[in-house]
């Protein structure tokens, strides 16, 4: 072979490309009359499924210095508030009680959706140069993260995006050898999406892996009687309930694409097609019969108190939803009507059982409006027994919403089969109704949003101390009353929020009854020379409640009566810096560790995360 002639056409194409690239970089980079680049968070604009499908509405990028160290927490996002096992990354549940997102059949198997963007909420990008953002967090006992993101138009109407996540966790119980890990993640999607230029023709697409391992200790042990012993004196002594190697998977691979054309004005034609995929395992090498409950687990022919060798689950469910959409969209009235397949596919290793379930959904929505007045309507129903109608409006700083759905038990409520636990039910669909109001007042640098919502649920499933589930008698009635008061007073901000929780009749789900979160921050530097800093706290707290529990088994939340979580606030101090486009934070978690009384932050047995200082660095280019 003749290598030089390989190793020159290798430079040549080389130096092709990195001219391409060159020009491609030069040609990003215009320049404007004062010599400064034009690109900047403001053009970069960011869509969900919903806002492509609707055309309207979008996000920019984030490049704001408030609250910056908690846009990495998991537990506080837009669409709720979230609790987890107290170690960053473990099996989360939402902290209020939310109605099922979607009617049908629903696996039920959600302890880690908080940590990925789900089907609706992965972004795509349309950008008039390269965008790339590098998210990294270091903090000690190795829990780190690393998130980037790159996205490009690499065509006027077509934008190709990336995402990937990785992080991990030590544990905090029953240490017994250094980087002992409890959580290891990674996940990854990529999106894109292409419009031509008459707009006639769209479609945008994203593929979602996740696969994200978490060992389990199924909390510290109770101490024996007689024994005081605090969460927060020595927490890696605590001894655990489970082996140091059982451990849980989710493995999900996803896959999404819709297309639209417009043959006739503002007439459109959709089709959309989702896969869904996911794996659930949990594994014990040597299981202990007093966590997994004796009687109520061991359903075997060994004698009783026996310890059987092993605990080995494995569920596969899989969805294929194919929809076909006719509408008519301008820019003041958004009109769709729909039908849907779903083909269901559940597995089960113990007993190679394979179902399949499909159903035929039909639904309608309309959006609508008008200056500052705007309506949202949607109806969506597979049978008498199973509806969804919701509708939101919005009119001036008054926003309110309504919903009054009827719903069937998810799979994991319906079955469970293993060699050990093993359970049937034949649960009646529930129906739940839902009502919101909010109202937003401003006084020139003051904000103050109080809100109102109303639950009621007839028929509602929970799991109890058993891990099996039970359908109420009685309806649950549950309130929230929230406070929203945030201002900003030359360098100093302060954003506040407060829920009082009110709960009667049936208790299908535990909240605390006083929640409070704030985030106060004081600027030392704005603005100078592209240099800011400021300094602040964030605080959280929760007043007694009977937190749920969680089993990894079955990886559900449990109702539970033994234990109530005394008061306990988390404060967090930490430092802000921004310099051009990069932002930095110095935090330290829990700062005033123990203050207060032990407590727990997180789950019955299952202390709060202990105090470490974390690094975070935000590092953005929009050219």
């Amino acid at each position: 072979m003749n290598f030089g002639l390989h190793w020159k056409k290798a430079l040549r194409l080389s130096l092709f490309i990195s001219f391409v690239l060159a020009s491609g970089s030069l040609k990003s980079q215009i320049l404007d009359d004062s010599t400064k680049l034009i690109y900047s968070g403001k053009t970069v604009k960011i869509r969900t499924g919903e806002q492509m499908a609707t055309g309207r509405g979008f996000a920019t990028a984030d490049t704001s210095m408030l609250e910056f160290n908690q846009k990495i927490d998991f537990l506080y996002q837009e669409q709720g508030w979230f609790q987890n096992l107290g170690v960053f990354g473990t099996a989360g549940r939402p902290l209020f009680h939310q109605l099922p997102a979607f009617i049908g059949t629903r696996n039920g198997m959600q302890a880690f959706d908080y940590l990925i963007p789900l089907q609706d909420e992965v972004p795509y990008f349309n950008t008039l140069s390269p965008y790339t953002e590098i998210f990294y967090t270091q903090g000690a006992r190795q829990r780190s993260m690393l998130k980037t993101t790159l996205s490009q138009n690499i065509l006027p109407g077509l934008n190709i995006s990336a995402h990937y996540q990785r992080f991990t966790a030590l544990r905090i119980l029953n240490v017994t050898e250094n980087d002992e890990r409890l959580t290891d993640h990674h996940s990854a999607w990529a999106s894109g999406n292409f419009t031509t230029k008459n707009n006639k023709y769209r479609i945008w697409a994203h593929y979602q892996h996740l696969n994200h391992l978490q060992y389990e200790t199924g909390g510290a042990l109770v101490p024996r009687q007689g024994k005081e012993d605090s969460l927060f004196i020595a927490p890696n002594i605590m001894p655990v309930n489970l082996n140091p190697q059982a451990r849980s998977r989710d493995l999900r691979n996803n896959w999404y694409m819709s297309q639209e054309l417009r043959p006739i004005r503002n007439f459109f034609v959709r089709t959309s097609h989702y896969r869904f995929r996911q794996v659930n395992t949990y594994g014990d090498p040597s299981p202990e019969t007093r966590f997994y409950g004796e009687q109520l687990y061991f359903q075997t022919q060994k004698p009783a108190g026996a310890r059987p060798d092993s605990i080995w689950q494995k569920r596969t469910y899989q969805l294929w939803e194919n929809s076909l959409h006719l509408g008519y969209r301008d820019s003041l009235l958004f009109v769709d009507v729909y039908a849907k397949r779903r083909d269901n596919f559940l597995r089960s290793n113990i007993f190679t059982r394979f179902n399949h379930v499909a159903e035929y959904l039909y639904g309608a929505s309309l959006q609508a409006a008008w200056g500052a007045f705007g309506i949202r309507a949607r109806g969506e129903w597979i049978s008498p027994a199973e509806f969804d109608l919701q509708g939101d409006l919005k009119w001036k700083n008054l926003s309110g919403s309504a919903r009054l759905i009827s719903y069937k038990p998810g799979l994991i409520q319906r079955e469970f089969f293993s060699k050990n636990l093993v359970y049937e039910t034949r649960f009646d669909a529930s129906v739940a109704s839902q009502f919101r109001i909010a109202y937003e007042w401003n006084f020139r640098n003051l904000k103050l949003k109080p809100s109102f919502e109303n639950q009621v649920v007839a028929r509602g499933i929970a799991f109890d101390e058993t891990y099996q589930p039970f359908q109420a008698e009685r309806v649950a009635l549950m309130q929230f009353a929230g406070l929203e008061l945030s201002g900003q007073w030359k360098r100093f901000n302060s954003t506040n929020s407060f829920i009082r929780v009110f709960q009667s009749g049936a208790r299908i789900s535990a909240m605390p009854s006083y929640v409070y979160h704030s985030c106060h921050e004081f600027f030392v530097a704005r603005k100078r020379k592209g240099f800011s800093a400021s300094i602040g706290f964030n605080l959280d707290w929760r007043f007694d409640w009977p937190s749920e529990d969680y089993n990894p088994l079955t990886g559900q939340w449990f109702l539970q009566s033994k234990t109530t979580i005394p008061p306990y606030f988390l404060f967090d101090a930490f430092t802000h810096i921004k310099i051009d486009r990069v932002r930095l934070y110095f935090k330290v978690h829990n700062t005033l560790q123990g203050l207060g009384g032990a407590g727990y932050f997180a789950a019955p047995y299952y202390p709060a995360q202990r105090r470490l200082f974390e690094l975070g660095l935000c590092w953005t280019f929009f050219d």
